[in-house]
């Protein structure tokens, strides 16, 4: 394993991205990251300021950005990546929450980025990390470590080359068999997303 500093770990992630061939997974375990770069998107602040309408237009303009992340997500889609997400989500909803999954739905979603969720119940008898974590193709691993409300200050690297990375790989095939997508398309609902998802997380 080796320790990242912030920088290492930004240009990691980068060498990583554009490396996968097959699939990028990355499991979001937090329930907030205002302090992180996040909390300083013009959608996030105008969200916060309860200025929906102008949120989710803002949403719209960054999901069209030739040099944003969901333009990385088609990138990506187009040479046959799965890009994949699943986040830990607690009920009520934080406010960053409610914001992310609007944003994942407006502007993650419609780049390919597919979106799964799991709550307390799903991850209950796993080790669960406490940090975020993302899996390139079952080869490379990135364990993020924030502090306060998600701000990145590095990660630990492990490949599988040289480190176990066989709890990763096992937390990841756990989660696919429980998690549901963020549309909440459950087949006994058709109540909105939220609910959908928190009438899910009841029934499991």
């Amino acid at each position: 394993m080796q320790e990242l500093s912030i920088d290492q770990t930004r240009e990691k992630w980068k060498i990583l991205w554009e490396e996968a061939e097959q699939e990028i997974l990355k499991i979001g375990a937090r329930q907030d990251y205002s302090e992180g770069k996040d909390g300083k998107k013009p959608s996030y602040l105008a969200w916060m300021a309860k200025d929906e309408v102008g949120s989710r237009a803002l949403m719209d303009a960054e999901g069209q950005d030739p040099d944003g992340y969901a333009a990385m997500c088609r990138q990506k889609h187009a040479a046959g990546v799965d890009v994949c997400r699943i986040d830990y989500v607690e009920q009520p909803l934080t406010p960053y929450m409610a914001w992310a999954q609007e944003y994942l739905h407006r502007v993650c979603a419609p780049a390919h980025e597919r979106h799964l969720q799991v709550g307390e119940r799903q991850v209950e008898g796993l080790i669960f990390p406490k940090d975020d974590v993302v899996i390139f193709g079952n080869q490379s691993i990135l364990a993020y470590r924030y502090e306060g409300l998600g701000r990145l200050v590095g990660a630990d690297f492990y490949d599988a080359a040289t480190d176990n990375i066989n709890p990763f790989l096992a937390l990841k095939a756990a989660l696919l068999q429980v998690a549901m997508p963020l549309d909440g398309s459950h087949p006994k609902s058709s109540l909105g997303r939220g609910e959908k998802i928190w009438n899910w997380f009841l029934e499991c």
